[in-house]
């Protein structure tokens, strides 16, 4: 448990750079296969996916307080793509990025 802790604060200091696999196993000194298994076994997350929720929780507050445009956002929490951001945005949220500003982002009168 502890060692997944060390994990997660890492990506959490971490998540507006590129983290790949091979980085994660090189740093802690891991296997690929022994980092995802003990990471999801801890958190019940793929470690890919628990970047990706970190990533679009930034992305989500950015959207909320911020005055970026997509591409921006999608940049600033290191999304290989806007495309690909903008589909995990709409699977996770239920909404299109528009829609959620215009219901949730913060008016600045």
């Amino acid at each position: 448990m502890r060692k997944v802790l060390k994990k997660e604060y890492y990506i959490n200091l971490n998540y507006q750079n590129k983290i790949t696999l091979e980085e994660l196993s090189k740093t802690f000194f891991v296997s690929k296969y022994y980092l995802c298994r003990t990471f999801k076994e801890v958190t019940g997350l793929n470690i890919m996916d628990f970047i990706n929720e970190k990533r679009l929780a930034e992305a989500e507050k950015l959207l909320r307080y911020s005055r970026l445009n997509i591409t921006e956002i999608s940049e600033k929490v290191w999304f290989s793509s806007v495309n690909y951001f903008i589909e995990l945005f709409k699977n996770k949220y239920k909404y299109t990025r528009r829609a959620f500003q215009n219901k949730y982002a913060y008016k600045n009168n």
